[in-house]
């Protein structure tokens, strides 16, 4: 499809990365999400990476690394975090998270993020 033309925008998640992956996804896709990366730098395809995190799944080590991962990897755009929504039906059973949009903060990060509530 990209090669046709007829995709303009792709948002890719990224969920974790890949020693956390299975765990957080109950799947062992990773090397999916790593090939659609490439396919989409190697394009002409405006595209986003974004990742939907929650307190007990992610740790704000964790998504720093995934920052860095995404920088080594010569993403340049804007990594959008989503925070995850409390009081809905997960696969698993989660606690509350604790973040928010005022409690997520990373701006001293290569790349520039922007958390979306």
């Amino acid at each position: 499809l990209i090669n046709e033309g007829l995709v303009d925008y792709v948002a890719l998640d990224l969920k974790a990365l890949a020693d956390n992956f299975t765990a957080i996804t109950a799947s062992k896709t990773f090397r999916g999400f790593e090939e659609s990366y490439h396919i989409l730098q190697a394009s002409n395809t405006a595209f986003e990476v974004r990742s939907t995190v929650h307190s007990a799944l992610h740790s704000l080590a964790d998504i720093e690394a995934m920052i860095a991962y995404l920088y080594d990897r010569n993403y340049r755009g804007t990594y959008y975090l989503q925070v995850a929504l409390n009081n809905v039906k997960t696969i698993t059973e989660l606690p509350d998270s604790t973040y928010n949009i005022t409690n997520l903060k990373f701006e001293d990060t290569k790349l520039p993020v922007v958390i979306r509530g």
